[in-house]
């Protein structure tokens, strides 16, 4: 168990090198509440930790946080965390924010959810689970602006379509033609 106070409201993360368990709580009434990722500047938290053999170097990663449906503001090199309510698939997208078509590359970290590159956007669709939390990082040219966001992604159910004759879609192509 270890005390913890963030220094700025954010999206924290515990990074280690060998698996652990590892989890912030806050203390209440009834003892001691998972708090999830998304902590808030000044307040104190409780850091448990198991799963920890011997010597290990433990890094509380920070960053700012990258909420569904609210595009961000990012420099290249900056993380941003993200956090989903629920289970599902997403799209985490990165455009250059003055519209250029510089090469940029979008990584997503945990999990292998993968990275993409382009030239002005770039984009990466994955499932992500709830309760976990995941980084999101731009490289590409120093001091441009670029915009992220994430959208959930619909999924398809099924898909209607009306049967027709191959003499009607001929028919209908040779009027396209004339």
């Amino acid at each position: 168990f270890y005390a913890f106070t963030p220094a700025q409201d954010g999206c924290y993360e515990i990074v280690s090198e060998d698996p652990l368990d590892a989890g912030f709580y806050k203390e209440t009434e009834m003892g001691m509440e998972q708090a999830g990722h998304s902590l808030k500047q000044g307040e104190a938290y409780i850091l448990v930790l198991s799963g920890v053999s011997g010597s290990q170097e433990i890094v509380i990663s920070s960053g700012r946080t990258l909420a569904l449906g609210n595009p961000v503001q990012a420099r290249a090199g900056e993380t941003f965390f993200f956090a989903p309510e629920k289970d599902g698939r997403y799209t985490v997208s990165a455009g250059d924010a003055s519209g250029g078509s510089s090469l940029l590359t979008l990584q997503l970290e945990k999990g292998g959810l993968g990275s993409a590159q382009g030239n002005g956007s770039a984009a990466v669709t994955a499932s992500f689970s709830q309760g976990q939390t995941y980084s999101v990082s731009v490289s590409g040219e120093s001091g441009t602006a670029y915009e992220l966001s994430v959208t959930e992604t619909p999924t398809v159910t099924g898909i209607e379509a009306e049967a027709k004759s191959t003499e009607e879609y001929v028919s209908n192509f040779y009027e396209l033609i004339d």
